[in-house]
């Protein structure tokens, strides 16, 4: 388990300025990377590896994939199951171009997810795609309330406004939808349930949110009929 103590996400390794606060070290990014170096010698005989983080973590877990996955597929492994739990990354209008050159910017994203060019023309939800591409048999999730009260306020700061998180949410899964027969045997499947409630792999027991324990299950198991649920 990596803390989050850099307000970047775990995503960021540089050092940056958020006037009127004094330069900021912002090394998440980095942590991941060193902490590489010991987790993969330790489980890389594991039968099964999962890469799973919650809120912040779960921007670092999608953001620091490519990395984790390239160390792990380097010893034989096949790719780490990716969960993101209340870390959504939308797409336009609701997470505007002026947010995303701000985290860019702030965080260095340029460098350290060099690996997704679509990233950079298209926006930070290009980063689903890629990494099913970049890693074939990758089996991903995404975990989110319909009205996550910290996501929501994230996401209102961001913009410099209130937008619909519930349609963001939405927008996104039909895109990823979209393309999930060209990038198989990769796939990815969301589970939205209503409720503000932040997170719900590591704040609640799993059967207080309906449907997650089947859905995780599935995954987990590479069941044929993982599907979305979307409530």
């Amino acid at each position: 388990m990596l803390p989050h103590c850099t307000g970047d996400g775990h995503s960021a390794n540089k050092i940056s300025t958020y006037p009127p606060l004094a330069p900021v070290h912002q090394v998440g990014y980095a942590n991941v990377s060193a902490a590489i170096q010991r987790i993969v010698p330790t489980f890389r005989d594991a039968t099964q590896v999962v890469f799973a983080g919650y809120s912040a973590g779960g921007i670092g877990v999608t953001f620091n994939y490519h990395q984790f996955a390239t160390a792990f597929e380097s010893v034989g492994q096949p790719p780490p199951i990716l969960i993101n739990d209340a870390g959504p990354t939308l797409r336009q209008p609701f997470l505007s171009q002026h947010a995303q050159d701000v985290l860019r910017e702030g965080w260095g994203l340029d460098e350290n997810i060099a690996y997704c060019p679509a990233c950079q023309s298209e926006g930070f939800h290009a980063i689903f795609r890629t990494l099913a591409e970049l890693h074939p048999g990758l089996r991903s999730s995404l975990i989110c309330a319909d009205a996550d009260v910290v996501v929501f306020g994230l996401y209102a700061l961001l913009n410099g406004g209130t937008s619909s998180l519930e349609d963001g949410l939405h927008d996104l899964s039909d895109w990823i939808a979209s393309y999930q027969g060209e990038v198989a045997p990769s796939v990815q499947h969301e589970l939205y349930y209503p409720g503000d409630r932040h997170g719900a792999t590591v704040v609640a027991p799993l059967a207080d949110t309906p449907g997650l324990t089947e859905f995780l299950t599935e995954q987990l198991d590479g069941s044929a009929s993982w599907a979305d649920v979307q409530r």
